[in-house]
């Protein structure tokens, strides 16, 4: 039997996973999501999710703790937490990007990203740097790193398409100082903090990806595909069921999006 030694779930020592038969799946709970609408998992399992114009924090078993009303930010497109005191929140329907507190309540700190001249933003991610957030242009294929305090100084990547052959970018992430851009019909584009393309990974019709101990994870054919980014080793991991479209991974627990749910499982070896 193949096995390969692969820390999945940011646990402190390595999880043996061999082929996929051996691991256990565990359903937790599991939680309604409409089809258009956003959810996240923070670093203490605390689970966001939106319902039109409401946003609702659910803790690490399951307990509603916080559902705020958020109608003058607009429908929010994305939940990205940056700690676990301080949430962003994405607004593509106002093109806006706003700060909440731990109680999902909302400061006073909303970016007007046309204000900055996105003529469309369509995707963002929080920076390891400290109050920077990545921002997609989708009109032009610009990609900018925007101080959230000191909007007026930015780093930027212009002509993603001519540099990378970037179509579309799906979703962006970043990750040790690396930024991670996936174009569902092109691949993953993996940038250094400068813009300079490091590696462009070819694979069609991803639908989401992570990145975790040095390992590129892809979301396809209802499976997990692993890349090692050393050496470029893969390996696959069979899902539970079929039908999944996102995934987040939190400690020992990973949480997959279907057209209707969010449902949390903890993964094991089988005995």
């Amino acid at each position: 039997m193949r096995c390969i030694v692969f820390n999945l779930f940011m646990t402190i020592t390595s999880m043996l996973f061999c082929q996929s038969d051996s691991l256990t799946w565990k359903e937790i709970r599991s939680f309604e999501l409409g089809k258009n609408e956003a959810w996240n998992v923070d670093i203490l399992q605390n689970v966001y999710l939106t319902k039109k114009n409401l946003l609702k924090k659910y803790d690490s078993v399951g307990v509603m703790k916080f559902s705020q009303s958020f109608r003058s930010v607009g429908r929010i497109s994305a939940i990205e937490p940056v700690n676990f005191m301080k949430l962003l929140v994405f607004s593509e329907e106002q093109q806006s990007v706003c700060w909440l507190d731990n109680t999902l309540t909302l400061g006073n700190d909303c970016i007007d990203l046309t204000e900055l001249g996105f003529d469309y933003a369509m995707k963002v991610a929080v920076s390891g740097q400290p109050d920077k957030i990545w921002i997609i242009d989708q009109l032009n294929l610009k990609l900018r790193l925007v101080p959230a305090h000191n909007s007026s100084q930015y780093q930027e990547i212009t002509n993603l398409n001519g540099i990378a052959g970037i179509v579309e970018a799906n979703k962006i992430m970043e990750c040790n100082n690396e930024l991670f851009l996936l174009d569902r019909s092109n691949g993953i584009y993996r940038f250094d903090l400068y813009g300079t393309l490091i590696e462009h990974i070819k694979n069609e019709e991803v639908k989401d990806i992570g990145v975790w101990n040095g390992h590129l994870l892809l979301l396809k054919n209802d499976e997990l595909q692993t890349i090692d980014l050393s050496n470029g080793f893969t390996a696959e991991i069979d899902l539970p069921l079929k039908g999944v479209k996102e995934f987040r991974i939190s400690d020992k627990q990973i949480y997959l999006r279907t057209e209707e749910k969010v449902i949390n499982y903890r993964v094991s070896l089988a005995d």
